[in-house]
């Protein structure tokens, strides 16, 4: 079952903190993510955790207060455990090695991200433009999952961001 109200959930300051920290999302976009990500998390663990209860949407897991309706805090799952560097969990000579593939990675992705981007926008002025005609709800419709997709590809892009970012060697 996923997070009930989920629109109506707050993140506190420590889970704002953590979301920019281990996400690269920002402030600007936090809710936005949040909420999205939340509409499709399910529980991953009972609520007798007196530390809040687990909920995990992609590979984000979500620690929430139920009964105040509080975002705790955020990490992405990991089979190293949620406070591990990976930098310091693999081999520093692969992880040298993996930096010109990740940069030239993230280029591309960047590109593709930035033609996906113009689409949709092309996408939602003709819809709007339809809506502005018709007023037809059908093409309400229509705008929100322009939205809902462009909103998808974005957090998937920050998804891969933050990920990269957790292989890149910094300084």
């Amino acid at each position: 079952m996923p997070v009930s109200n989920y629109n109506k959930y707050q993140l506190t300051d420590h889970a704002k903190q953590r979301i920019s920290e281990r996400l690269g999302i920002t402030v600007k976009d936090m809710y936005r993510w949040t909420y999205r990500m939340l509409s499709e998390a399910v529980p991953i663990e009972s609520a007798d955790n007196k530390e809040g209860v687990r909920y995990q949407a992609r590979n984000i897991v979500f620690v929430l207060d139920e009964a105040e309706h509080k975002v705790l805090t955020v990490y992405p799952e990991s089979k190293y455990g949620a406070d591990t560097d990976l930098r310091e969990a693999l081999n520093p000579d692969l992880v040298r090695s993996l930096q010109k593939p990740l940069r030239d990675y993230l280029k591309k992705r960047q590109a593709v991200l930035s033609n996906e981007v113009a689409g949709y926008v092309n996408d939602l002025n003709f819809a709007t433009l339809n809506y502005q005609n018709t007023a037809a709800p059908e093409d309400l419709a229509e705008i929100v999952n322009i939205m809902k997709a462009l909103e998808g590809q974005i957090g998937d892009y920050y998804q891969t961001l933050a990920d990269v970012q957790k292989l890149q060697i910094t300084g």
